[in-house]
């Protein structure tokens, strides 16, 4: 059975809070719909009349969540945040292929057994499992491997916590974020947690006095604050990687 995503950020997404929780209630029953159906993110009119309103469309339309399409509308970039229907079919297909090896390994065995009892007698009944069962050891040691550094996930999106720790620092958190991008997108920059590193990003611009005039410019003092807060997220992602700086 194939789930409608949402993840954590959704919440507090600027186009979430715009269009509102009526509309927002809309858009995640329609979303449900088109994934029981497999329509890959479009929602025909005579459905969206039966889950909402109008004007509850129209507003998931006007904060992009939505696009108008020919009979309905369409959701926003469907595949790149929902298993499209040729991935939930081919997930469908190869759980079945499983299903069908493992009941022809069961009917091998079941005739190996009833060869075994015309030659050999009945089989032993002690005969344990060779399979060994995972230990809390070996658990625990799998639970304790490190995560690998990857680059910057593209659904990442600022947390609640993130907004909240940036009213809280006096952070503008918009500028913050598109800054954060551009550093690590261009430095191709890895890390085993992007959520951690935006923290540490946050109250770097806080503790160097990070900030941006209105037109954009900076002084030669916020620039060696930038010079110095650029060198404080390099040394950041050198530990982040286990490197010397």
């Amino acid at each position: 059975m194939p789930w409608f995503k949402v993840d954590d950020t959704f919440a507090m997404h600027e186009k979430v809070m715009a269009a509102g929780n009526s509309a927002i209630g809309l858009w995640v029953r329609a979303g449900a719909w088109s994934m029981q159906q497999l329509t890959d993110g479009f929602v025909p009119d005579h459905v969206l009349r039966v889950l909402g309103t109008p004007k509850e469309r129209r507003l998931l339309v006007e904060v992009s969540l939505w696009d108008e399409a020919e009979g309905g509308i369409s959701f926003r970039s469907w595949s790149e945040r929902q298993p499209t229907k040729e991935q939930v079919e081919a997930a469908r297909q190869a759980a079945a292929e499983r299903q069908r090896h493992a009941r022809e390994r069961a009917k091998s065995r079941r005739e190996s057994q009833r060869d075994d009892s015309v030659s050999h007698g009945p089989p032993d009944p002690t005969r344990p499992d060779p399979t060994p069962l995972p230990t809390e050891v070996d658990r625990a040691a799998s639970a304790a491997k490190p995560k690998r550094a990857t680059q910057r996930p593209a659904g990442f999106r600022p947390s609640a916590g993130h907004i909240a720790l940036a009213q809280e620092l006096g952070i503008d958190l918009r500028a913050e974020w598109q800054q954060f991008c551009d550093h690590h997108d261009a430095r191709g920059s890895t890390f085993k947690s992007w959520p951690a590193a935006l923290n540490t990003w946050i109250r770097n611009a806080a503790k160097f006095g990070r900030s941006r005039t209105a037109a954009g410019g900076t002084t030669p003092r916020q620039q060696a604050d930038q010079d110095m807060f650029d060198r404080q997220m390099a040394r950041a992602q050198a530990r982040e990687a286990g490197v010397e700086s």
